[in-house]
């Protein structure tokens, strides 16, 4: 268990140093590393390559205009056929734990696109198989993490979309769900198309 002066920061910058709710966060963050054994804690960049490389999760190289990091979710390049939930549990701890080593997005914060073009009704029902205890990872985002999520974009997103964010909506903060928008289109202060996946 790491100790150190820059893992501690992380827990009071993301509760904005309210001392009280930093604690209360790094033991959310431990305690279900204890209840979870059986998920992975932390990942290589190997172990995150399937991910990585089938361009279903990234970060952007260039950040908002806030200065909060971006971290791009493509729901059709997510392929239940050839992934595997631990493969998906990999990519992501992977991916937050490059975004928790930047002091900087540790202080802005992290914004989530979840590209949902070409993601077919039929994809969506096949899905279940790379699903977890929504329950626990949404609990896991919200008060386990030490990462501000700024908001969460869907764009792209095809019409049952809203039936699906009215069954994970109940898991998440107000906070949290006041901050999902729904958009076809998205301009973030860049030209979204000509960043590559």
């Amino acid at each position: 268990m790491r100790e150190d002066d820059l893992f501690i920061i992380r827990f009071l910058r993301a509760r904005k140093y309210d001392m009280e709710r930093a604690v209360e966060l790094t033991y959310n963050f431990h305690k279900f590393a204890k209840d979870h054994a059986d998920r992975p804690q932390h990942a290589t960049l190997e172990e995150a390559r399937p991910i990585i490389e089938a361009g279903a999760g990234g970060i952007f190289p260039c950040k908002s205009k806030s200065g909060a990091s971006i971290i791009l979710v493509k729901a059709s390049n997510l392929n239940p056929d050839t992934m595997t939930l631990r493969m998906l549990q990999y990519g992501f701890v992977y991916l937050w734990g490059q975004l928790l080593e930047d002091e900087a997005t540790q202080i802005c914060g992290a914004l989530m696109i979840q590209d949902l073009s070409g993601f077919s009704l039929s994809s969506a029902s096949k899905m279940r198989k790379l699903q977890g205890d929504q329950k626990d990872d949404y609990h896991f985002l919200q008060n386990c993490l030490p990462l501000r999520f700024k908001g969460v974009h869907l764009v792209h997103e095809p019409w049952y979309v809203s039936f699906f964010m009215s069954l994970a909506k109940p898991f998440m903060s107000k906070k949290l769900s006041e901050r999902v928008r729904s958009r076809l289109f998205l301009f973030l202060f860049f030209n979204y198309t000509s960043i590559p996946v």
